[in-house]
């Protein structure tokens, strides 16, 4: 049987974060990376504001709770590739002053596959309005088992916006070179 993950983002207290924002009038949104790969045109709307100094994890504290990428973190992914499918783009062309030149070699990951496999009667969910096109918190992601295609190994989910889903092996290769910032829970699977 199949296990999968929810990979988030477990911060320790002292690290370094940024601070991104939008350009003025760009029709673009940040959530974007949870819905499709997001390459250098993506980028170029956003310019990092601000660095907060401290230590550096393998995933960056950011405002947009985006997933920025240690080059350690990327070349594990690199060489798990051919089962993932997520895009890894450098951040190094977004434009900005007084940043730590280590952070130039982070790289934002984004999903290049979403399913629709949210199981919508979990209880536990909360919704950001009545018409479920999002959810805002939840205890735990329980995801329907037949809705997710065979071999996939990296994703996102329809209407959780900030959040990734791997698989078992993929969650050990990451989990045995002891990333910092990363964590992972349990899915409950359940058939539809």
């Amino acid at each position: 049987m199949d296990l999968f993950f929810e990979m988030h983002r477990d911060w320790p207290e002292g690290c370094a974060s940024l601070t991104i924002k939008k350009g003025e009038g760009l029709q673009v949104s940040h959530l974007d990376v949870y819905k499709k790969p997001c390459g250098e045109a993506y980028l170029q709307n956003f310019r990092i504001t601000h660095f907060s100094l401290g230590y550096l994890p393998d995933l960056l504290p950011n405002n947009l709770g985006w997933y920025l990428a240690s080059p350690r973190l990327c070349n594990v992914l690199k060489t798990v590739r051919s089962e993932i499918t997520a895009s890894i783009q450098s951040i190094s062309r977004m434009q900005f002053p007084d940043c730590h030149e280590a952070v130039i070699n982070y790289s934002l990951v984004s999903a290049t596959q979403v399913v629709d496999c949210l199981d919508k009667s979990n209880v536990a969910l909360t919704w950001f309005d009545e018409g479920r096109d999002s959810l805002e918190k939840y205890t735990h992601l329980v995801l329907l088992r037949n809705r997710i295609p065979a071999g996939a190994s990296f994703f996102a989910v329809t209407k959780v916006v900030s959040t990734f889903v791997v698989s078992e092996k993929i969650q050990k290769v990451i989990k045995d070179s002891n990333f910092s910032g990363v964590a992972f829970r349990e899915c409950e699977l359940v058939e539809n």
